[in-house]
Formats: structure tokens, sequence, C-alpha cells
């Protein structure tokens, strides 16, 4: 692996996990109430990085890899399936089955925040989202170092 792809995914981690301690501190502040339009705007944000920050690390393989990508109107769908059960022959599985339903889950959401407006986010179906992210990048992080011994 050369040493920029190294890089590159070391400073994509600790962006996530920067984006992790944001939404952390966040749900902190907000517990056990309910969060205001500002706050969830936040939260949206902060999980709408976190997903870019994942997607940014599979480009990153891609590149490494040397496996070309051609992005049309399902691009995100298809770059999740490259490396998950459908993975490519060149590309490491870095997504299980399990791992790859919740990154969906993350990436179908990232979609509704990008494209719609932030006062129809709705707070039940952000906050399982909000407090699970920190376990679902500790699986994705381990798996990503067993491949490349970071």
């Amino acid at each position: 692996m050369s040493p920029d792809f190294m890089e590159e995914i070391r400073i994509e981690m600790d962006c996530i996990e920067q984006t992790l301690a944001h939404i952390d501190a966040l749900l902190k502040k907000i517990s056990p109430g309910e969060p205001d339009h500002d706050q969830m705007a936040a939260i949206g944000a902060y999980l709408t990085n976190f997903y870019n920050g994942i997607e940014k690390i599979l480009k990153s393989f891609l590149r490494a890899f040397d496996v070309p990508f051609e992005t049309g109107p399902n691009w995100h769908v298809q770059l999740l399936d490259l490396f998950g059960s459908h993975h490519h022959p060149r590309l490491p599985q870095l997504i299980d089955k399990d791992m790859m339903i919740k990154l969906d889950a993350y990436r179908a959401f990232r979609h509704v925040f990008v494209h719609g407006y932030a006062f129809h986010l709705r707070w039940d179906r952000m906050k399982p989202a909000a407090e699970q992210a920190s376990v679902l990048y500790s699986a994705f992080r381990k798996r990503v170092k067993e491949i490349i011994n970071i």
C-alpha cells in the first residue's frame, strides 16, 4: 500500500472520529429530552458527514486497488456493493451482510438529508442512527485496519 493511500485513510478516519465525537456531545446535551430544530439539523449534518467519510474511504480503496468506477444514478449503492457480497475480485470484502444493511440505512438518510429540508427531519428515525454510528464505525474501522495494517 502506498504511503499516500495510508495517509488518506488515516485522515479520513480522524475526521470520522471527530464527527462521531460531535454527535456524542450533542446526544449528551439533548438527553433525556428532544432536540430542537437546530440540534436536529446539526446531527443530520454530522450523520451525513459520517457516511460521506465511509464513502471516501471506499473510494480510496478503489484508487489503491486500481478498480475503475463509473458514477451513475445508483453509484452510492453500487459503491457499497463493490465491498460487500458482490465485491469486485480485486477488492477486499470490507463489508459483511450485517454491516451492509446498517451502512445502507445511513446512505438512505444521507440522500434524504442532502435532497430534503432539515425541518422535515424526524427524531424518532435519527436518534437510533446517531446512537449507533460509533458502534458501526468501530466494526468498519476494525475491518479496514485488518486489511491494511494501520
